[in-house]
């Protein structure tokens, strides 16, 4: 039976995280069979919670490792600029991780945009890899989006030597695709589609919270803190996105419902549920055409309800991913290179992603009304891209199999 180590996560508040745990083991068992995949954790119980049945699926969640020092170290980092390699992450590891990683075949880090300075410095995760790699276990970067890191003194050459190093390189999108094969001059690349697109929704009642009117014509919205952090400052996003909602109400016949995707109650920084309350309590006069949904769904259930609304607008990737793989025809609100390039791989243009600093009422209305008109050969678009996609997930498998075994 083979195992696995999923390298990179902590949690599977963030449901994009699970979309790609639970994809991914979809994904191995179809091909290998029965395994085991190790999930590091730094709040088991909840996770169990989330998804009880995971032991039964393969899924062995650990303690996951985490110093407390590990923020302070990246945020000197961050602001310093210490980005020597011998630096990059000069602590050792505990010896039982060492071990555990001895009994595993192949280690696949994964987080979908870790490899990227979005979220500071990657220097843990660099680490965590670099241990895999001298324990002589393959490891392969899993559907992710890389960089970049041209803005950083330094760090594009230190990630260009520590990524060669890896057993494979599999980029989610073809941006990231050019860019680790002409700016980082890396020779071990493979695009294949993000896994979650091929997450299997699972069914959930909807009655409970469905708007009660306009049922048909539902648009989904996620909405994420970081249109705080990275749009504009001098725009009120929440004004202009309650705005917005009422326009598609009044005058397009349509209902709303908030979808949060990345739950952390006791974080709000980055906690969905929390700016999507702001929002909703602006469009409380609505309440049969506004709702929003709350935190006990996890991310197959999620894509169920993203999967039955006739539009979807949002901030989240991997909401987008559940709304585009459902064929539902969807806006990408972007603050990073994933959303234009899944955008571009799927339809060869941008004209359904509008940027994070840009979120006004009007912007809003301009996507939203090209979407409506495209809505039916969005649908065909994505149909026949979300086959295809299934197909080359199937050969990311293989591609894993032969590193396994030790061909490449």
């Amino acid at each position: 039976m083979k195992k696995f180590y999923l390298n990179g996560i902590q949690s599977l508040q963030n449901r994009g995280i699970d979309a790609i745990v639970r994809s991914t083991l979809a994904l191995l068992k179809e091909h290998f069979g029965e395994v085991v995949v190790i999930v590091p954790s730094d709040n088991i119980e909840m996770d169990q919670r989330l998804w009880p049945d995971a032991e039964n699926e393969g899924i062995c969640f650990i303690e996951a490792y985490s110093p407390p020092y590990k923020k302070i170290w990246q945020f000197s980092q961050r602001n310093t600029g210490i980005l020597l390699e011998r630096f990059l992450w000069p602590f050792p590891f505990p010896a039982q991780h060492k071990i555990l990683l001895q009994t595993v075949d192949i280690v696949l880090s994964i987080g979908g945009d870790n490899y990227s300075t979005e979220y500071g410095f990657p220097s843990f995760l660099i680490g965590m890899d670099q241990l895999a790699i001298k324990e002589k276990k393959p490891t392969v970067l899993w559907g992710a989006s890389v960089g970049p890191f041209s803005d950083y003194k330094d760090l594009e050459s230190i990630m260009a030597r520590h990524l060669s190093t890896m057993s494979a390189i599999t980029v989610r999108e073809t941006l990231s695709e050019y860019y680790t094969k002409k700016n980082l001059s890396l020779e071990n690349v493979e695009y294949f589609p993000d896994p979650a697109f091929s997450l299997k929704p699972q069914k959930v009642d909807l009655s409970s919270f469905w708007p009660q009117e306009n049922q048909d014509s539902v648009i989904g919205f996620n909405v994420s803190p970081y249109l705080k952090r990275f749009g504009d400052k001098a725009i009120d996003s929440i004004d202009e996105i309650a705005l917005f909602i009422e326009e598609v109400i009044t005058n397009y016949d349509c209902s709303v419902l908030l979808i949060p995707h990345v739950i952390f109650r006791s974080k709000a920084i980055h906690d969905d549920l929390t700016i999507l309350n702001e929002i909703y309590n602006r469009l409380s006069c609505y309440s049969a055409r506004v709702v929003g949904i709350d935190d006990n769904y996890n991310s197959a259930q999620l894509k169920y309800i993203i999967g039955n609304c006739r539009y979807f607008i949002g901030a989240r990737t991997h909401s987008t991913i559940a709304a585009l793989s459902c064929r539902v025809p969807t806006i990408s609100i972007a603050y990073s290179v994933k959303a234009k390039g899944i955008n571009i791989d799927i339809f060869d243009h941008t004209d359904y992603v509008l940027d994070i600093r840009e979120v006004t009422c009007s912007k809003l209305l301009d996507r939203f009304k090209k979407l409506s008109v495209d809505e039916i050969q969005i649908k065909t678009i994505l149909k026949e891209k979300i086959t295809f996609f299934n197909d080359q997930l199937k050969k990311a498998v293989c591609l894993l199999e032969k590193i396994g075994q030790g061909s490449i």
